[in-house]
């Protein structure tokens, strides 16, 4: 009894093998082959976790999900220690940021470690920003 349930990749899928057994299954076009690991488990979602890890017949990883740090937020929502990248540098919130007339954000910034470079960023309201946050202590 076989019968594909879920997919993450072309070549890769859980299928039901048992009552109580999920197998994760790979098809070859090359060779037109079934292969598995001959490991069953009990439920679907472990199954799917093992599939998640990539597939070890094709290659194929999981998609990358992008860096826990890093966040769009809107301008309103920064924060003191925010980093953020524009078409000139890499600049860091120093300053708590200010809404101006509910047109716009404002936020005292510098590029990481030299206060010398201190200035004043302007942002409309509902603008997202890509930040990099830090962990929290």
């Amino acid at each position: 009894m076989l019968r594909q349930t879920a997919s993450l990749t072309p070549c890769c899928f859980v299928a039901k093998v048992g009552a109580q057994q999920w197998a994760v299954k790979h098809y070859s076009p090359r060779d037109n082959t079934w292969s598995d690991s001959g490991k069953t488990y009990r439920t679907r979602s472990l199954a799917l976790a093992v599939l998640r890890r990539g597939c070890e017949y094709c290659g194929d990883a999981p998609p990358q999900k992008p860096d826990p740090g890093t966040v769009r937020v809107l301008s309103i929502l920064l924060k003191v220690g925010d980093t953020f990248t524009d078409e000139t540098s890499t600049w860091e919130v120093v300053g708590r940021p200010v809404t101006a007339r509910r047109e716009g954000v404002s936020a005292k910034t510098q590029s990481p470690g030299q206060p010398q470079t201190r200035r004043e960023h302007h942002w409309p309201i509902n603008e997202r920003v890509t930040v990099t946050r830090r962990a929290a202590p």
